[in-house]
Parts: C-alpha cells; sequence; structure tokens
C-alpha cells in the first residue's frame, strides 16, 4: 500500500494530466467536461448551450415576426416597396464572468480512487454533477440584485422575461395555471406548443401529479406509480431542482442561452493538516435570453 507521501503524489500527478498550458484543459477534455455537464438532468439538457472561443461572444438574431407573404402581383410587375419583406437583424453578445469552485478530497479517497485507477474518472464525474446543478442554479435564478455574489454576475432566465401573470389567486397546480401562462402569452407564439415547456419546482410537480392522480381511479392511479411524461394542454412540463416553487417559466428551451468558455482551469494543492488534496477549478459563463418576448413568468404562487 502507498504512503501518503505517494497517494498525494500520484494524485497531483493524474490530476495535472488533466491540463494541459497553464493548468487549462485541452480542446478536447473542455468538450468532454461540458458534455458531461450537459448531459447531467437538469435544464441544460434542453436550454441552447454555446461554447465561447472567447470573453465575448455574439449570436445573430433574425426575426421573422410579421406576415411575409403577398398577393403577386400581375406579370412583369414587382411588388411595392412597401409589399417587400424586411427581417429584423439584431445581435446578442454574451459577456462572461468568471467562477471558481475548490474541491477538498480526503487522502482516503484518493488512495481508494488511484489503487483502482479511477481517480481522474472520479474527479470529472464529481465535477461535471456539481457543476450541472449550480449552472441550473445560475441559469434559473441570477439576479444582479441578489446578495448572493454567484448569482448576482447576471440576470438569469426568471428576470428577463417581458411578460408576467400574477398568480396569488391560484389555488391549485392545475388547467388554470396553463391557461393563465397561455393567456398571457403573445398570440403568434402558441402555434409551436408542442416545443414550448413549462418550467417548475418539484414540489410544484408533485401538486399537478396529486391533481391529475383526482382525474379517474384508473387513469389517475399512473400519475403517482408509473411517472408518465407530463403535459399542460399539450405543452411539456418539466420540474427543475433549483427552481422556486412560488414561479413557473414557460417559453421555449432554446430561448434560454448559457454561454461557457471553452477554457477551463484546474490547479491543485496539498492541505496537509487536514490530509486532503485541494483542487481550484476556474471557468468563465454567461447566460441571456434570446427572445424575452416569448416567455411568460407566473409569480406569487402559494400551493
Amino acid at each position: 500500500m502507498p504512503n501518503v507521501k505517494e497517494i498525494i503524489e500520484k494524485a497531483d500527478v493524474a490530476v495535472s494530466d488533466l491540463t494541459s498550458d497553464g493548468g487549462k484543459l485541452n480542446p478536447t477534455q473542455s468538450d468532454e467536461f461540458y458534455r458531461g455537464v450537459i448531459s447531467e438532468p437538469t435544464i441544460l439538457n434542453e436550454i441552447r448551450t454555446v461554447q465561447m472561443p472567447s470573453d465575448k461572444y455574439n449570436i445573430d438574431k433574425v426575426n421573422f415576426g410579421s406576415r411575409m407573404w403577398r398577393a403577386a402581383p400581375s406579370a412583369g410587375t414587382t411588388l411595392p416597396a412597401d409589399d417587400r419583406y424586411r427581417p429584423t437583424f439584431d445581435q446578442l453578445q454574451l459577456d462572461v464572468n468568471e467562477i471558481m469552485c475548490e474541491l477538498q478530497i480526503p487522502y482516503d479517497v484518493l488512495e481508494d480512487n488511484i489503487e483502482r485507477g479511477t481517480l481522474q474518472q472520479t474527479f470529472m464525474q464529481m465535477a461535471q454533477r456539481r457543476t450541472a446543478i449550480d449552472l441550473e442554479e445560475f441559469v434559473i435564478n441570477a439576479d444582479t440584485s441578489s446578495s448572493d455574489a454567484f448569482l448576482a454576475l447576471t440576470d438569469g432566465a426568471l428576470q428577463l422575461p417581458d411578460h408576467t401573470y400574477d398568480g396569488s389567486a391560484i389555488t391549485a397546480i392545475d388547467k388554470t395555471v396553463w391557461k393563465a401562462a397561455m393567456q398571457t402569452m403573445p398570440e403568434k407564439y402558441l402555434g409551436r406548443l408542442a416545443d414550448m415547456r413549462f418550467y417548475m419546482s418539484k414540489h410544484n410537480e408533485i401538486e399537478y401529479r396529486d391533481a391529475l392522480s383526482q382525474v379517474t381511479a384508473d387513469q389517475g392511479y399512473t400519475y403517482y406509480t408509473e411517472r408518465p411524461s407530463l403535459y399542460g394542454w399539450g405543452v411539456p412540463v418539466r420540474a427543475c431542482a433549483n427552481m422556486p416553487s412560488d414561479t413557473i417559466l414557460f417559453t421555449f428551451p432554446e430561448n434560454i442561452i448559457l454561454g461557457l468558455h471553452r477554457d477551463v482551469t484546474i490547479e491543485t494543492e496539498k492541505d496537509i493538516r487536514r490530509r486532503m488534496l485541494v483542487v481550484v477549478m476556474t471557468c468563465r459563463i454567461d447566460t441571456l435570453m434570446e427572445e424575452p418576448d416569448a416567455a411568460v413568468k407566473i409569480t406569487n404562487l402559494d400551493v
């Protein structure tokens, strides 16, 4: 069995092998890390994620928001100037914010994983799982007025919708919620209901399943035993661990954008008093909403 010094040396080498220049993951490792993060069961599975090659990244936005077609004029005549369609062009800019984390790995955990030869895999899996949860929280709850420095870096999905419905009078998570959200959403977006999502808390998912279970004895029973997929008037319903229970978000998944800079750094040091290897990771992120007009937030729920 290796001694403590050998364990730390091997662990330091194993973690250092993950990085190349200046402690950065190489492009392949960075891609694998982010794929692992996005594959975790969070809202990141569905929203639009962008790997940014630089600190600022422009996203082109083209809007075909009004009727494009016109009645054809007689042969040999062009459309009048006022009838020629002009889509609107705009740009959104992701502008990264630096974040960091510190992982402390006890010597006995290092020893067990070194003996099995799985330290790198174990470390990356741990980092990916926790990163996915934290980034979901950031995407949903970021708010520049927050007292939490991490969440105060920018505004997230719950701060950006153009439309808000006060749900203080709603007494159950049922068809009343979906109706309120749809009637608040601009009608031009409702033709793609199957592409939209209701994002809500785990608590509200339970409340909705409970409401559905009371429909009929046989049909309702499946909603708390077999856990079929949930829909609200044709719109898929998704539960998010970091969504507050007093709020529901109605929008297109791709309307929410998370920017992730390719450069991820990993550095290590020993904490000999507490018998731990300290691993510090840094990366840069940003989030925004492409079309705030295509998002509705239901607030003040108390069910």
